[in-house]
């Protein structure tokens, strides 16, 4: 199926007949682009296209809010209409059998109210019988709870990669999957079963088994409590949503004002003053240092050290010249006073050694002359300057320490604002973080008394399903009574088994294509290497390449909207259904790399036609260059300021294009 026009008429911005041709698609030409700024009403034509399909039921898809069918047509009428007239004509072909459908809505506003009509055209023909029977026969073509996974909001959907908006998509799966169909099959057998049993009552009342009667009044009261908690549980679901939201802006806003050091201001700007007295303490005894009279020796300090040494030089001539005297007059000594034999002459020969190396040093002359008492007065000067050197060095490097401290946290403090500030969001943070965790217990208690309550509505009817066969043996002359319970109750049990093995089925096929979906648009076959869907859940996981699971949480913004896109693709393909898709802000957040991978893998095989509603800053430049090879018709949607009414000429952004 593909679209071959839409025609607007006084719709939302659109002022007068406005009209989109869509040529017809072939395989290397698929794409129509729609081009216009925000608030231009690219969005509208998607509005449209609902409204012109569904009609009221389309209501609940495009408002948040829950307004009146009429009141909805009313806000979607162009106020500068004189004629308060509006309508919507959309033209398809049908594909396969090459048949044409014309679908329109109108409507007029009056004081009364609003007066509206719905119209179909087969082939150029009108066909009153096909437009009374419409919301039926589109089902065929175009189920409502389809339709959404081919017209749709690109930066929208992305949120269906969290897991609160995921629990929407569980309902679209089992719609795709024909699950509601089965249940509604359920239903129905058990409304059966109950009006059969019922009658049972009224006929026969003294064979009625009152056991069967008192389980379908605890059915009846077990239904309400699971009604009431399922009410309950999307409350608290929302309410969740809100409070994490919420948790994330204050996050944001806590980070940027400064985060856990906007909470330490003061023992920050504390730390601050006691390392300033630290440094004036430190600079007084750099001064104290500078002030004492040996300081300035360090300035020639190797000059002293020079000195030192010759003074050490001098006392060692000095000592050689005392003791080479001295060993002369021992040697006369011994000389004289014993006789030589071995002994002697080895203390002769050593005394002669001794004073050999004293006569070369004795030969020099000293050059400086101080007293001892000087000399130990220089030896003390030095070892002190060597220290003080020592000292002023680690004193200077405290210093410097201390400044660049100091110097860090001024930096620190200009960026910051208050301390207030900051505990003030981080007690809403704690106070957000206790409201999430109380959700999550509400919640969880609440899905084990709800998954308790179906548990015992399940038992319940398997009982009314023993007593029921129970019964039919027992009552054997109601025969046609009894084939109904008993065969309703065999399909019952059957269409039961039959819902778990087709959900079993099903999902595998359905993670298999959003794995290769994803696989083909992301490019990162190494990021999962699978996707598993349960059967009875419908939670879907992400498989990595360890085996391990990749949580949603865990993919980046531009990751989660691929991955978002790769769900509805798969689910579409899934359904089996060929129809146009028309993408809204198709690019949304997505950065370079995964707008270049989007528009070259997705857009040019998303459908046999695809229609794409951007911005100027989305399919435009190096984008619109990936698939202009595969645009058949451009369209720019152009406001009149004053007139604040939109209309669609041909062309694009960056000037005018040539059709193929």
């Amino acid at each position: 199926m593909y679209f071959t026009s839409l025609e607007l008429l006084n719709f939302g911005l659109y002022k007068g007949l406005q009209k989109i041709d869509f040529p017809s698609p072939t395989v290397d030409q698929r794409i129509t682009l729609v081009g216009g700024l925000n608030g231009r009403g690219k969005t509208t034509i998607i509005e449209a296209i609902f409204l012109v399909l569904f009609g009221p039921r389309s209501i609940r898809y495009l408002q948040d809010e829950r307004i009146s069918y009429s009141e909805f047509l009313r806000r979607h009428t162009n106020k500068s209409s004189l004629d308060q007239e509006a309508a919507i004509t959309l033209n398809l072909n049908l594909g396969d059998t090459g048949d044409s459908l014309k679908i329109r809505r109108f409507w007029r506003i009056t004081d009364s109210g609003v007066n509206d009509g719905f119209a179909v055209y087969k082939n150029g023909q009108e066909d009153r019988y096909l437009a009374e029977s419409w919301d039926y026969y589109v089902e065929e073509i175009i189920p409502l709870g389809i339709a959404r996974f081919f017209f749709f909001d690109s930066e929208k959907i992305a949120q269906i990669a969290d897991e609160e908006s995921y629990e929407k998509v569980k309902e679209s799966i089992q719609v795709l999957l024909g699950i509601n169909t089965i249940e509604k099959l359920i239903e129905d057998m058990k409304k059966l079963i109950k009006r059969n049993t019922v009658t049972r009552l009224n006929s026969e009342m003294e064979c009625y088994d009152k056991d069967l009667a008192i389980l379908n009044l605890q059915l009846d009261e077990l239904e309400k409590d699971i009604a009431s908690s399922v009410l309950s549980l999307g409350r608290l679901r929302r309410e969740l949503g809100f409070s994490q939201n919420k948790l994330e802006e204050y996050e944001q806003e806590f980070w940027n004002r400064g985060g856990n050091f906007g909470l330490k201001k003061e023992e920050v700007v504390k730390e601050k003053e006691l390392l300033i007295d630290e440094l004036s303490i430190k600079n007084q005894t750099m001064q104290d240092l500078i002030c004492r009279s040996s300081t300035p020796l360090l300035l020639c300090n190797n000059l002293l050290n020079l000195t030192f040494n010759q003074v050490q030089q001098d006392e060692k001539v000095r000592s050689a010249k005392n003791s080479y005297k001295l060993i002369n007059e021992l040697k006369e000594i011994l000389y004289k006073s014993v006789e030589l034999h071995d002994n002697q002459m080895i203390i002769l020969d050593f005394l002669k050694t001794v004073q050999n190396q004293y006569a070369a040093s004795a030969e020099d002359n000293s050059k400086l002359s101080i007293s001892p008492a000087s000399q130990l007065l220089l030896e003390s000067l030095v070892v002190n300057i060597e220290k003080e050197k020592n000292f002023s060095h680690t004193l200077i490097n405290e210093i410097k320490n201390i400044e660049n401290r100091i110097s860090q946290i001024e930096m620190q403090l200009n960026f910051q604002s208050e301390s207030s500030d900051s505990q003030s969001i981080w007690h809403s943070m704690k106070q957000l973080h206790q409201q999430i965790t109380i959700l999550k217990t509400q919640i969880s208690n609440e899905e084990t008394q709800q998954q308790t309550l179906l548990n015992k509505k399940a038992s319940i009817e398997n009982q009314q399903v023993v007593l029921l066969r129970e019964e039919i043996s027992k009552h054997q002359s109601d025969e046609e009574n009894d084939r109904s319970v008993k065969y309703a109750s065999i399909t019952l049990s059957v269409m039961n088994e039959f819902k778990i093995r087709l959900q079993q089925h099903r999902v595998k096929e359905l993670g298999k294509q959003i794995f290769e979906c994803f696989s083909f648009i992301a490019q990162k076959q190494k990021m999962i290497q699978r996707i598993d869907i349960d059967s009875e859940s419908l939670d879907m996981k992400l498989v990595d390449y360890s085996g391990g699971e990749l949580l949603k949480s865990q993919l980046s913004a531009g990751e989660k909207q691929i991955f978002a896109i790769s769900i509805l693709w798969g689910l579409a393909k899934c359904s089996g259904y060929q129809l146009p898709v028309i993408v809204d802000t198709p690019l949304g957040r997505l950065d370079s790399h995964h707008r270049s991978t989007f528009v070259k893998r997705y857009l040019p095989f998303a459908s046999q036609q695809v229609i794409v509603l951007s911005t100027d800053e989305e399919i435009a430049g190096q984008y619109y260059d990936l698939i202009k090879s595969h645009v058949n018709s451009r369209f720019i949607l152009e406001y009149d300021e004053q007139e604040k009414t939109t209309s669609i000429v041909r062309g694009y952004f960056g000037g005018h294009y040539h059709d193929n």
